[in-house]
């Protein structure tokens, strides 16, 4: 027999927290699935699957309440550079209230944004940088 193979983890997770309006949906959540690995998740409604699976792919991203503002964005990684101007597009759905702070929105970013309960906070221009 040869030396074992080491596999790495597909997905790991350290001690996941996730709320809702404050109120915790996981807490605490340790988790790793080997590549190759097959895993299901069993439990009572409300016990945090989805929101693991979720929280996991990126979907969420920021909880409800967050004011998410051009350093959230950029720390998230949805925004590249520091000097950018932010404008937030509609693509796409939200189902938590989220406070936005950005240079722009579009029409339906911003119904999106206030028709999950959030605000939309337009922020000034960023002064243009000279080239490097």
């Amino acid at each position: 027999m040869g030396p074992a193979a080491v596999v790495a983890d597909a997905v790991r997770v350290e001690g996941l927290e996730k709320s809702y309006r404050r109120r915790p949906a996981v807490r605490g959540m340790d988790l790793a699935v080997r590549s190759g690995e097959i895993y299901g998740l069993i439990g009572p409604d409300g016990a945090g699957k989805s929101t693991l699976l979720k929280t996991i792919a990126g979907v969420l991203r920021f909880d409800a309440g967050t004011v998410v503002d051009v350093d959230m964005l950029i720390a998230a990684g949805l925004v590249s550079k520091r000097h950018d101007a932010v404008k937030i597009l509609g693509k796409g759905s939200l189902d938590r209230a989220l406070t936005v702070r950005a240079h722009a929105f579009s029409a339906s970013a911003k119904r999106a944004i206030e028709g999950a309960g959030g605000k939309t906070e337009s922020i000034a221009q960023p002064e243009p940088q000279p080239e490097a």
